[in-house]
């Protein structure tokens, strides 16, 4: 249910115009804009901060147009080095480049506050 609310949340902000227009749920079912049942199929991106070779245009491109994939999920890595409380200004770099790629190739993004420990209070600052 938490990634369903993350998805709804992350669609209205970050699509542009993917095929479905903005998401919405419908008792347990994710649904485009007009009420009918949707199934996105995409790739997750590892942790920003172990593999941020893969944090940009080029890859969500070719992710979209070689794999067909309608949604990336982008980890912003919270623990381990360069993670966003130590760098936040890499991690936000990294997770802008996926965003606005996915808006440019009009596909639908998740922002992962990928963590092993809660860290509330940083999770609503960002």
């Amino acid at each position: 249910m938490t990634l369903i609310c993350a998805l709804f949340c992350m669609a209205q902000v970050y699509a542009a115009n993917p095929v479905w227009g903005q998401l919405q749920v419908k008792g347990a079912q994710l649904c485009d804009q007009s009420g009918n049942p949707v199934v996105l199929r995409g790739v997750s991106l590892g942790w920003h901060n172990i593999w941020p070779r893969f944090y940009n245009k080029k890859a969500v491109k070719w992710l979209v147009q070689d794999w067909h994939a309608n949604i990336i999920r982008a980890a912003m890595g919270i623990q381990i080095d360069d993670n966003y409380l130590e760098n936040p200004d890499f991690a936000l770099k990294c997770i802008t480049q996926v965003v606005d790629a996915a808006i440019k190739n009009d596909t639908y993004v998740i922002i992962d506050w990928h963590a092993h420990k809660m860290h509330t209070a940083e999770a609503k600052a960002f």
